[in-house]
């Protein structure tokens, strides 16, 4: 006879019989003792979505799914290859600098691009995309990035542990540039306040590789650049000198 579990989820399933050491019992009376029960079962429940939870889900895979919208573009994009998608709007450089021309870049695994890829891309986002709203479909390119800075001390170096303090600042560079979002580019104040966060006792970094920013768009007036660079940056290719303060 068909059985329902009294509370849902999927930790309810029952899978009992005479042979095993839960020995399933008739508690009503039936008035007849040849009855027996050979083997009880009960598959596995869904755990219970509450409402409110749902309809969230709900609206937002709707908004998720609309023409126009980051994740419809991006993953109409990854569902013919690309596994790294970058999206700028026509604003990004500023409004005075707005020509109505939105940029998606895209890559591979490796941050690198084929024709193939692009061309896939660009019919792609015909689906996605908002009828008059232009959109340059580009590549990516990766590219290893060398630091070498002069980190200054408030103290002598001498009264620090400085092969456990150049290893901590090895890590935090290479953080700085971790993530899919991360690596197009890095500003240097920024890349001293990663390593500062680490410690009081830096006064100052001086960068001498690399020894400016480097920003996604440039020139005047600003101009998104044929293929977007991603910068990689490996502990060995790190090199910190120790010094006083300035």
């Amino acid at each position: 006879m068909p059985i329902e579990a009294t509370k849902s989820g999927p930790q309810e399933s029952i899978n009992i019989s005479s042979t095993t050491s839960i020995r399933p019992i008739i508690e009503d009376p039936l008035w007849d003792n040849s009855w027996r029960i050979d083997s009880l079962h009960c598959d596995p429940g869904t755990d219970f979505e509450p409402a409110a939870d749902y309809r969230a889900r709900i609206r937002q895979s709707r908004k998720d799914s609309r023409k126009g919208y980051q994740k419809a573009i991006i993953r109409a994009c990854t569902d013919v290859g690309a596994a790294n998608v970058a999206l700028f709007e026509s604003n990004y450089a500023g409004d005075a600098f707005d020509y109505g021309i939105n940029y998606c870049y895209v890559g591979d695994v490796s941050f690198t691009s084929t024709p193939a890829l692009i061309k896939a891309c660009k019919i792609a986002l015909e689906n996605v995309r908002v009828l008059g709203v232009d959109i340059q479909v580009l590549g990516m390119q990766a590219s290893a990035l060398s630091v070498n800075a002069i980190v200054h001390l408030w103290q002598d170096p001498g009264q620090f542990d400085l092969r456990n303090l150049d290893s901590a600042l090895h890590s935090a560079l290479v953080n700085y540039f971790t993530g899919t979002t991360a690596g197009f580019g890095y500003r240097l104040d920024a890349m001293a306040g990663a390593m500062m966060d680490l410690t009081d006792s830096i006064q100052a970094v001086v960068f001498t590789t690399p020894s400016s920013d480097s920003t996604i768009v440039s020139g005047s007036p600003p101009v998104f650049p044929e293929s977007l660079t991603r910068f990689f940056l490996s502990s060995n290719d790190i090199s910190l000198t120790f010094d006083g303060p300035q």
